[in-house]
């Protein structure tokens, strides 16, 4: 238990002081594309900069009795590259999206605690879902209408599935690089049974496979 809470509830509500910290620093890099290209950075983000900052305070307010609350008031900026590229908007425009998306999960994951053991959860989460979700009510980024925002919606989405394909293409790598992992296990395996028979057989048969059998 940690301050009376359950353990599990107490990490995940870290985790939502972690996810917002990163949301921040990932407005210091927006910052530093909106002073590089100024006019291709949707101005929906700069309401939502402006809304974000207010609410840290709030949430920092509602949690001072975790550790990982005080870094919100923490004005310590991340390490910006110097080659950033105009393209690279929305990619950090996604991922901001990505890090309200990790605090709602974490929200949901939360709440799964209630039917189980309401007691377990601090009142002051349910004062924190409320106000969250009126403050992406509240920002012009989280209010869009297809009719009239059609054009950076679109945007937004594609890069979410861009990014898709590239993590499907680097999963099937990666499948293939275990694969050729196994294969050498195999391989190896199967090689020293092989020199086990040599040593108790001096004849080498020519037909002798060394390629990994099925049964290693």
């Amino acid at each position: 238990m940690c301050n009376g809470y359950n353990r599990t509830v107490y990490n995940h509500l870290n985790n939502i002081m972690d996810t917002f910290d990163s949301l921040r620093n990932s407005t210091y890099v927006m910052d530093h594309l909106a002073c590089l290209f100024n006019d291709k950075v949707p101005s929906e983000y700069f309401n939502f900069k402006e809304e974000l900052m207010q609410f840290l305070p709030k949430v920092y307010d509602m949690f001072q009795f975790l550790p990982k609350a005080s870094q919100l008031l923490i004005e310590e900026k991340t390490s910006i590259r110097r080659d950033l590229e105009e393209d690279e908007i929305y990619n950090y425009l996604t991922n901001i999206i990505s890090y309200v998306a990790g605090i709602c999960m974490e929200i949901s994951i939360i709440e799964s605690f209630i039917i189980l053991d309401k007691e377990s959860i601090p009142d002051v989460f349910f004062e924190f879902k409320r106000k969250f979700v009126q403050f992406l009510s509240s920002t012009e980024l989280f209010s869009l209408s297809y009719e009239h925002n059609a054009s950076l919606m679109n945007k937004i989405v594609n890069t979410f599935y861009e990014d898709i394909e590239w993590q499907e293409e680097a999963l099937e790598e990666d499948k293939q690089a275990i694969e050729h992992k196994k294969y050498c296990v195999a391989f190896f395996e199967n090689f020293i049974n092989f020199s086990s028979m040599m040593k108790c057989d001096t004849t080498l048969q020519s037909s002798t496979d060394l390629s990994p059998s099925k049964n290693a």
